[in-house]
């Protein structure tokens, strides 16, 4: 019987447990504040909608039926629990306090070399905010698949939707401290073609600015090759070669002195950037447009560093 129930409005059970104790509708209706009429209306509702009779009703006074005792005991408890959810959320979390979920999507390399740090500054501000990541190179749909924020590497022009850059994707050349003792300082672009080149395929598109070629059409490729630029910057900083790297992904280590930038005569100009994408910024979530304006604002400071 109670299974079946389709209630929408919690103030019904609040006129059923008031009727109850008052034994009388006038009485609970002016417990309730409102006019008899209302009481009478609102329990005969919730018959109604039961198809019960909940009370034995005489001149003098009402009384529950069977079907009321058993309806009455399923309103006391969802009233208490409710009473209990609004309390609880009260005294654990001020309304301006940020809670749910935030899916971000990206890869695991930009995650580790810099989102991690800026997560941890984020949760310490909205302990109550949790990150699910969806790590992947793809262009997803972020409505198909619930993602708040995705950061992606690539050309602007290939980006739909809205979306705002954190930071350039800028190449460099490096190599290990003990690769350069060995060979010595590089500081032409022609020094550095006699060494073989160990990058990432996607980059071998990339051209200078002088000489108008590309990576592919300068330089051999390393005996080394692999699809991970994590990879990539571990065999450089064991000294098998020269490495093009995205600068973002080995800033640790050349402040860890592990990697040494080779700044030669010519640079390559980067076609791509990283970028934040996200839904229509009118029915976002607050967690989301706040998690974007700190994303934004601590891209601004790393990028005036």
């Amino acid at each position: 019987m109670l299974a079946s129930m389709k209630i929408h409005d919690l103030s019904l059970f609040e006129v059923l447990v008031q009727v109850n104790h008052a034994n009388s509708f006038s009485k609970a209706a002016i417990k309730l504040g409102v006019a008899p009429s209302v009481v009478s209306k609102k329990i005969t509702q919730l018959e109604n909608n039961l198809s019960l009779s909940l009370f034995h009703r005489t001149t003098r006074s009402v009384s529950l039926t069977e079907e009321g005792r058993k309806v009455l005991a399923v309103a006391e408890r969802v009233l208490a629990e409710v009473k209990a959810l609004e309390i609880s959320s009260r005294t654990t979390r001020s309304p301006e306090e940020l809670s749910g979920v935030l899916r971000i999507s990206t890869i695991s390399t930009y995650v580790n070399s810099r989102l991690v740090t800026i997560i941890k500054k984020f949760c310490q501000l909205h302990p109550h905010i949790r990150f699910e990541f969806v790590l992947t190179n793809s262009f997803i749909n972020l409505a198909d698949e619930n993602i708040d924020v995705a950061v992606r590497i690539c050309k602007s022009r290939k980006i739909t939707g809205q979306f705002f850059k954190l930071e350039e994707n800028k190449l460099i050349f490096c190599a290990s401290p003990e690769f350069l003792n060995l060979h010595g300082e590089i500081t032409t672009l022609e020094a550095l073609t006699e060494f073989k080149l160990i990058y990432l395929q996607s980059h071998g598109a990339e051209k200078f600015k002088f000489s108008k070629k590309s990576i592919k059409n300068h330089f051999e490729k390393s005996a080394v090759q692999a699809n991970s630029g994590d990879v990539l910057n571990h065999f450089a900083m064991h000294g098998l070669g020269v490495a093009l790297r995205t600068k973002w992904d080995i800033d640790k280590y050349l402040a860890e002195g592990k990697l040494i930038e080779i700044k030669v005569d010519d640079y390559l100009e980067s076609t791509s950037s990283v970028y934040a994408l996200y839904q229509d910024i009118a029915y976002l979530p607050k967690r989301t447009k706040i998690f974007l304006k700190f994303l934004k604002q601590e891209y601004d400071q790393l990028n005036r560093q």
